[in-house]
């Protein structure tokens, strides 16, 4: 089963609700644009592609539409927060134990895990953050400073 029918199949059961379901029913509106988010934000699909995926699955419909309900997402999380709890278990069950492969989907799953942090871990986190920058940058300049003794660098 290809990861975006793992994505569907987990959506489907979290909530009861096929995002494949040819309905414009709020539910399906919402559960599709979770669906949308993964595919776009997460499994990095362009429009192009998640339009294919879905016309395989016999539900049609255009680029304004991804785009709309992608704009859309947060205004929907926001008064349905079961959606946000259902993104982010997802794209949790999917990448579990799974290294994401780059820089982009890295980054992407760093986000959704930030954005549901207390305040308190959020904090913890920025100073960690600091601390690594910080640990990086001063190592990297005690390097260079020891690299001017020909002790420490090469000998001319």
């Amino acid at each position: 089963m290809n990861s975006n029918k793992k994505i569907v199949r987990i959506l489907k059961d979290l909530s009861g609700i096929d995002p494949l379901e040819n309905s414009r029913k709020n539910e399906c509106v919402e559960i599709r644009s979770v669906l949308f988010t993964i595919l776009k934000f997460n499994e990095k699909l362009k429009l192009r592609e998640i339009t294919e995926f879905f016309l395989e699955n016999n539900y049609h419909l255009g680029h304004a539409s991804i785009l709309h309900s992608l704009k859309n997402y947060n205004y929907y999380a926001k008064y349905n927060t079961d959606l946000k709890k259902w993104h982010d278990f997802t794209v949790d069950w999917i990448y579990r134990g799974k290294a994401p492969q780059n820089v982009k989907q890295k980054i992407a799953l760093l986000k959704t895990k930030v954005e549901n942090l207390d305040e308190k871990y959020l904090n913890e986190l920025l100073d960690y953050c600091d601390y690594i920058y910080y640990r990086e940058n001063i190592d990297q300049q005690l390097i260079n400073k020891l690299n001017k003794f020909t002790i420490f660098g090469k000998d001319d």
